[in-house]
């Protein structure tokens, strides 16, 4: 068998330090070096703005990799277009093959792109390992491309992309544990990896879709990623499952207590703390199952804080009875409500989800949601619950919203999803408004967030974490008044009144405080350059 050389290169979305593609060249890096040994040579790199593109450029040429492999995550349409023209205009030859999120959902925009037409790359749909590993296999042996499972592949003779057959990858193959990759040249002391895959959940927005099941991965895969980045010094991660515990019934509590005795075990190896983050759902938290030993949620959530669980990602995602139907969300209010209760009384910090406006919300839905917020204190769990649906292409909710003819054009920022008009016109103009007075601040607190998220359990830091954390709330409630106020207002008088001025000088008093604390976030060695900028920028557009 001869060697082959690959590159894996990811794409920043010029809007964030977005780390999805990320977790995915991790994780094919590490099961083709598993699965290959030293049969295949891998590099990587992350195209962080438009300099490195030339750069990349020179390494391709230098090295003459056979495959180049590129993960396609929202937003890096921004870089990745200028790399294929880059591409064509170089008159490079590798064989290409793009997957990732942009091209599983919006494969039909890249489709029409005239780059791709060119350069009749390899597209995988969803997984991508299993694919990889036989595609460098028809790479050896000189095969043609066509019928790999979860594969487009250029068809010379009929002058169209053809699809082969999409199938759930069964993760029980996938037993090499991802490799870790330090693009960022700075400290990030949170790690995200995975436990499993896909969800139990069918909400109506989800682009995952019916045909898709949970699955978990081995015990051992687990154990070895975590005892790998441990290795390196890293002791927090975040577990980026869609639905961390698969199911309510024994078995699935049974492999939950299995993974956090993975976690004491680590502890009491390495002498460490250990962090950890999980996603779920309220009607998990509310289970009334129990495990093989008898033992309930609420045991098991007492001992995975015990030995690491801090947070909880939580779908709560509306207080409106009628908008959570239109999301096909199960659980009720209640368990809402009781899953945040049980997440608190054990001492679990919670984020919760929350969508607020969607296609079809009515004045009724957001009275319901604000109501919902303020009786709960959900800011707390949420610092930003204003938030409104993605249209996902393909979604039962796009299909409804289509019919309903609302739906408008594909979104600039992220090509899987659709702009949308609201069915009630009035709604709308109240949207606008809101989202103005948001987005003139929306980069700023957006970084903050990340911040945030990186450093909440900073022991040291504790100080300059909280006050991060009380400016998140702060224009969380400033925003979330505005909206109040705005529907009092249409009670009272049958119109929608806005004065921004108000709201604007509490934005702007709020960014000088975020301002006067960026140099104690720079001593931590994160990069504040880009606050400063969206700093800069929001505070011009607020005073004009």
């Amino acid at each position: 068998m001869q060697n082959v050389s690959i590159l894996f290169i990811s794409f920043n979305s010029g809007w964030h330090e977005d780390v999805w593609n990320v977790l995915a060249i991790e994780s094919l890096v590490g099961d083709l070096s598993g699965y290959y040994g030293d049969k295949v040579k891998i590099d990587t790199i992350r195209i962080r703005d438009f300099d490195s593109l030339e750069e990349t450029f020179s390494i391709i040429k230098k090295k003459k990799y056979q495959l180049v492999g590129l993960s396609l995550d929202i937003g890096s349409q921004l870089f990745f277009l200028p790399f294929l023209q880059g591409f064509i205009r170089y008159k490079l030859n590798n064989l290409l093959v793009c997957g990732g999120t942009l091209v599983t959902y919006a494969n039909d925009f890249l489709l029409e792109r005239k780059e791709i037409q060119m350069l009749r790359p390899i597209l995988i749909m969803g997984e991508g390992e299993i694919a990889w590993r036989e595609i460098v296999d028809r790479y050896i042996t000189g095969k043609d491309y066509f019928n790999i499972d979860n594969t487009w592949v250029y068809c010379p003779n009929r002058q169209i992309y053809v699809q082969a057959e999409n199938k759930v990858v069964d993760l029980n193959k996938l037993i090499y544990a991802p490799a870790h990759i330090n693009y960022f040249g700075e400290y990030h002391p949170v790690h995200i990896l995975q436990a499993s895959r896909n969800c139990i959940s069918h909400c109506s927005y989800c682009s995952q879709g019916p045909n898709r099941i949970w699955r978990s991965f081995k015990l051992e895969r687990i154990e070895t990623n975590l005892r790998d980045l441990i290795n390196l010094g890293i002791y927090e991660f975040e577990f980026v499952d869609d639905e961390f515990f698969g199911g309510m019934t024994k078995l699935y509590l049974d492999r939950a207590w299995e993974i956090a005795r993975i976690f004491q075990k680590l502890e009491r190896e390495f002498n460490v703390v250990l962090k950890f983050r999980v996603f779920t759902n309220p009607f998990i938290i509310c289970s009334k199952f129990k495990d093989s030993f008898g033992r309930n949620i609420y045991d098991l959530l007492k001992f995975m804080k015990s030995v690491g669980l801090s947070r909880v990602y939580l779908g709560v995602e509306s207080g409106s009875i009628e908008q959570r139907k239109r999301y096909a969300r199960i659980e009720s209010l209640e368990q809402c409500e009781h899953a945040i209760q049980i997440l608190d009384k054990i001492g679990i910090v919670v984020d919760a989800g929350f969508i607020m406006f969607d296609p079809e919300v009515t004045f009724d839905d957001l009275r319901d949601n604000i109501k919902f917020i303020k009786k709960n204190n959900f800011i707390k769990y949420n610092t930003w619950p204003l938030r409104p649906l993605i249209l996902t292409n393909n979604t039962p909710i796009y299909y409804r919203t289509k019919k309903l003819g609302l739906v408008k054009n594909r979104s600039n920022d992220n090509p899987a999803s659709y702009t949308y008009d609201f069915l009630y016109k009035e709604v709308g103009i109240l949207y606008n408004a809101v989202s103005t007075v948001a987005d003139q601040t929306s980069k700023v607190f957006y970084i903050l967030k990340y911040f945030y998220k990186s450093y909440c359990y900073s022991a040291e830091n504790i100080k300059l974490v909280s006050l991060v954390y009380d400016l998140l709330m702060e224009n969380a409630k400033i925003n979330l008044e505005y909206l109040d106020d705005m529907l009092i207002e249409y009670e009272n008088s049958a119109k929608i009144i806005y004065s921004t001025e108000k709201v604007r000088k509490k934005l702007y008093k709020l960014i000088s405080q975020v301002e006067d604390i960026c140099p104690q976030i720079e001593k931590l060695n994160y990069s504040v350059s880009y606050l400063n900028k969206s700093i800069k920028e929001s505070k011009k557009i607020l005073l004009d």
